[in-house]
C-alpha cells in the first residue's frame, strides 16, 4: 500500500488487513486482493490470471 502517493510501501497489519476484507463488498474483489496480498502479485498479474474450470 502506498503512503501519501509518494511510492513508500507500507505494510499491512494484520487489523488492516481484516478491515480490507470486511471492506471489500464483492467475493470476487476479496479473492484478488487475497490472492494479492498472500502472494505478492499485482493487482494487474491477479486479473490476468487464467482459470481452469472443472466440467
Amino acid at each position: 500500500m502506498k503512503v501519501d502517493g509518494h511510492g513508500q510501501a507500507k505494510v499491512l497489519t494484520s487489523h488492516e488487513i481484516v478491515k480490507v476484507f470486511e471492506a471489500l463488498e464483492y467475493d470476487r474483489d476479496r479473492a484478488v486482493f487475497g490472492i494479492c496480498l498472500y502472494t505478492g502479485c499485482r493487482i494487474s498479474e491477479a486479473c490476468s490470471m487464467l482459470t481452469h474450470r472443472c466440467l
